[in-house]
Order: structure tokens, then sequence, then C-alpha cells
């Protein structure tokens, strides 16, 4: 099961409709017929208010930042429901997880070697 964190805690968050946006996630979800597979869990403060309202998304570990109501349903139907990141607002990028890179090697095909730089 996917488990959204939503951030509603400290100053600025509510101030950022932090809780209409659980709200419009959690609508969107039971619209999308995911409500069995999508857990909604309100959290405290991530300590990104500046980038607020904040959504944290596992077991992927994507966070989306700075969006707004209009962006939940497709945050819904595209990531949640098609497996498909919402890039423009993905906060973090470089903390997704990459593929697995093959090993390069020079091209005449010898090997590299490491030399001991301890003196």
């Amino acid at each position: 099961m996917r488990k959204v964190f939503i951030d509603t805690g400290g100053d600025t968050c509510p101030k950022k409709k932090s809780k209409e946006v659980m709200e419009a996630l959690i609508r969107s979800i039971r619209r999308a017929g995911l409500e069995g597979e999508v857990q909604v869990i309100a959290r405290g403060c991530f300590g990104l208010c500046n980038i607020a309202p904040n959504m944290y998304v596992e077991p992927e570990g994507v966070w989306y930042s700075r969006f707004t109501l209009k962006d939940v349903p497709v945050i819904v139907r595209q990531h949640l429901r098609n497996n498909r990141l919402v890039k423009r607002l993905v906060h973090y990028p470089d903390r997704l997880v990459p593929a697995k890179r093959k090993r390069r090697t020079p091209r005449d095909g010898s090997a590299r070697v490491k030399r001991n730089r301890s003196r």
C-alpha cells in the first residue's frame, strides 16, 4: 500500500491551505478508485515551510512541493494511478532512486588500473 504524507502542522502550512489539499487528495483518491491502495496521513511539520504545501509518497520516496489544489487531481491521476511522476512538482529530484548504471570500461577493452595513492 502506498502512503502519502501531507504536512499539515506548523504555522505556515495551514496558511498555505494544506488541510484543504489533504481533503482534495482524499476526494481525488476516492474518485480514482484507489481507496484500498493509497493511505493519506496528516503529518506535523516537515520543516519545508518556504515551499509548502508538501507531500511525501512512499514507497517511492518522492517529494511534491509548491503545488496547488488544481494540481492534486493531476498527482493522483498521473502518479498514484498511472505510476508516472509529475516532474514539474517534484522536489529533491536528485534523491530519486536512479536505475542501475552499467559499469563503463575503456573503449579498447583494456582494464582500468587503480593506482594506490598512499605513499
